[in-house]
């Protein structure tokens, strides 16, 4: 392990912004809900995002199964080229019997617990999207009685009932979830946490990340993640892939972006049981 690996892991701090734009305070929104992305910045601009790195990925036999190991250090923590966000936004794992492009189906996945704020905007009159999206918790810090009010529910305003800010009552906005948030690891999807006890490492000091912080390949624990397929027919050749995805950028229109399910699959057979 190179102290320049170390300081770099240590140096990324994997946390989602919010950026604000301002715009003419809305009257009342008509019963017209049109939604349009808007790029408040420069609607001129015209660019396709770069998903996040792939996460290095294993994949052991076992019986009538595989495990799945991978590890996102770099998925969760590279900035977009183009936007300078680290916009990580989930994993998906693909499955095939056969390594043909068409055959492979999603049998997992994960996201962040995170929300599209779409406000309603006076000059155009309609709903406008400017933000990427916001965290749960941010929602919460914004909108609720507290940081720590789990009663809040984005999901309790829609377009045909939308918050109204307390302090601007002509200000309107709901809120969309950004892919399924299946974001409860071992619970709302299969992928569990590898080292479930392993602290961030945006909260350790330089000396606190020893080399019994990191996997024998190098990764940092903390972003090591597996999966067990179960019910596979013994003996046959299985092919899995991980995918990233990011959220994009909707400050400069960018779309979202995962990279791709077949190009690197690993094949591994099931074992037959004893």
């Amino acid at each position: 392990m190179t102290r320049s690996l170390v300081w770099y892991s240590f140096g990324i701090l994997f946390a989602l912004f919010t950026a604000c734009a301002d715009f003419e305070k809305p009257t009342t929104p008509s019963t017209d809900f049109d939604i349009q992305l808007v790029n408040p910045v420069d609607s001129s601009i015209v660019a396709d995002s770069l998903a996040p790195p792939d996460p290095a990925m294993w994949v052991e036999s076992r019986i009538q199964g595989l495990r799945i190991r991978f590890n996102g250090q770099f998925s969760e923590t590279t900035p977009d080229a183009i936007s300078g966000v680290v916009d990580f936004e989930g994993y998906r794992v693909y499955l095939a019997r056969d390594n043909v492009r068409n055959r492979y189906s999603i049998i997992a996945g994960y996201d962040l617990h995170d929300y599209h704020k779409w406000v309603w905007a006076q000059d155009s009159g309609r709903y406008v999207l400017f933000d990427i999206p916001y965290t749960i918790d941010s929602l919460r810090c914004l909108y609720a009685d507290s940081c720590e009010d789990t009663n809040f529910s984005p999901r309790s305003y829609t377009r045909s009932s939308p918050y109204v800010h307390p302090d601007f009552p002509d200000s309107f906005y709901w809120f969309e979830p950004h892919d399924f948030n299946m974001s409860e690891l071992g619970s709302t999807t299969p992928i569990r946490k590898a080292y479930p006890d392993e602290p961030d490492p945006s909260t350790l000091t330089p000396g606190e990340l020893t080399p019994e912080r990191f996997t024998d390949e190098g990764f940092l624990k903390y972003y090591e993640y597996e999966f067990d397929v179960d019910n596979l027919y013994p003996g046959m050749m299985h092919w899995v892939k991980v995918t990233v995805f990011d959220f994009g950028y909707a400050p400069l229109g960018i779309d979202p972006s995962e990279t791709d399910f077949w190009s690197g699959a690993i094949g591994a057979y099931s074992l037959p049981r004893p």
